[in-house]
């Protein structure tokens, strides 16, 4: 009888997650405690930044159909897909800001006058910004911050560039006359690879998470290090027009030889004998604004979002998607990390969803996330979002009221 009621309890439990988390489980995915995670949408075109609107409609960039698609719920509950909108080469950022949505390609970013619940084809783009240097690192975040600014990022032209011009985010002002040059734009923040999450968060404050260069040596440092350098970096820009580092220095995260905390600055080896750009001028605070946080190195992260909801316990930390490493000797990244935040800085890092093993991917594991956004399931319940541009899918997260999974000290910690 005991037996019989322990089981009839587990079958209970089993239903109610069941219940909570519908559609396809995501095969070999791991999760904390009380979370699950299934496929919300399949067949979704190259699948890269996601937004929610006003309406509860969820707007995502089809890096591979170059368009700007409308997921949302019919009268009957199910899901639905539109697209709305389309221009040459759409490969990363969306954005609605007013009455306009805005999305971007590598060398420009368009609008189109947008209402939320809108469901039909947008028309003609009109131009935005033009003549973004384009080739190489391709994505365009797009951010307008309190101020009303209009942010634009762009990444660097080569793996390591001769010089800062086109690494970093541009600030715009709209209300003149379109389109406007990228050259024309005031450095907002310069001296970044490759800052593809660009963020605000509720007190105003912009973040950024940075990919930071590949194949990294210097004989004096122990030759190749490029396994576990530069890292990956979490920015704060806390006045416009600071100077990051990049082509100049790099971020170490751990180089054996040295005993300098990690995000300590050094000179890359093409330029150490410049005349200018030497260790101690990149460790020195007025030339170079250090990050705030580093995650491991090569795992290219795409997003940092805040959570500020009641329904998961993350007590008020963010949440990263880590693209994938190509350039490291051991895969590393392919999942979604939380970064642990005390008095308002990050100071850990530990999985969130991630591949069962054993390693961080493999061939049964084709997610490589990139976008987040929060949405509510049809009981009303909420769903975090994934987007993954590898595998093509959407992929929901839900919390199931189990135990915190949270309370323990996190795994995979960073104290700087």
């Amino acid at each position: 009888m005991k037996g019989l009621s322990i089981f009839l309890v587990v079958l209970a439990v089993l239903q109610l997650a069941l219940a909570a988390c519908p559609g396809t489980p995501l095969a070999h995915a791991t999760l904390p405690d009380g979370y699950c995670a299934y496929t919300w949408s399949s067949n979704v075109n190259g699948p890269r930044m996601i937004l929610t609107v006003s309406n509860g409609d969820i707007l995502v960039l089809e890096s591979g159909a170059a368009q700007v698609s409308v997921f949302y719920r019919s009268s009957d509950g199910h899901l639905q897909k539109a697209v709305i909108a389309n221009a040459p080469d759409l490969n990363h950022g969306i954005l609605v800001n007013g009455t306009y949505l805005y999305a971007s390609s590598p060398s420009t970013v368009y609008r189109w006058h947008y209402t939320p619940g809108t469901r039909t084809n947008l028309g003609r783009a009109e131009v935005v910004i033009q003549n973004i240097p384009a080739p190489y690192h391709s994505s365009r975040t797009l951010l307008v911050d309190n101020k009303g600014n209009f942010l634009v990022q762009s990444g660097s032209g080569s793996n390591v560039d001769s010089t800062e011009y086109r690494a970093g985010i541009r600030s715009y002002n709209l209300t003149g006359r379109l389109p406007i040059d990228w050259s024309t734009g005031a450095w907002f923040a310069k001296g970044l690879r490759n800052e593809v999450g660009v963020v605000q968060d509720r007190k105003g404050q912009i973040w950024g998470v940075e990919n930071g260069m590949d194949d990294l040596t210097r004989n004096d440092l122990g030759g190749n290090i490029h396994n576990m350098n530069p890292g990956e970096e979490i920015n704060l820009f806390a006045k416009p027009g600071d100077f990051y580092g990049y082509p100049y220095c790099f971020s170490q995260f751990n180089i054996s030889v040295v005993r300098t905390p990690r995000g300590t600055q050094y000179a890359l080896s093409q330029f150490i004998n410049d005349g200018t750009h030497t260790d101690a001028w990149c460790q020195n605070p007025a030339n170079v604004v250090k990050p705030v946080y580093q995650l491991h190195p090569h795992t290219a992260p795409l997003q940092l979002f805040f959570y500020y909801g009641t329904a998961f316990p993350l007590d008020g930390d963010a949440l990263v998607t880590q693209h994938g490493s190509w350039d490291s000797d051991v895969p590393v990244g392919y999942r979604v990390s939380r970064v642990h935040f005390e008095n308002g800085l990050p100071v850990a890092d530990s999985p969130f969803l991630a591949y069962s093993g054993p390693g961080q991917t493999g061939n049964d594991w084709p997610h490589r996330p990139v976008g987040l956004a929060l949405t509510k399931d049809t009981d009303g319940s909420e769903v975090l979002l994934v987007t993954s541009d590898a595998s093509n899918v959407i992929i929901g997260i839900k919390y199931n009221g189990g135990p915190n999974p949270h309370n323990a000290a996190p795994s995979h910690i960073r104290i700087q």
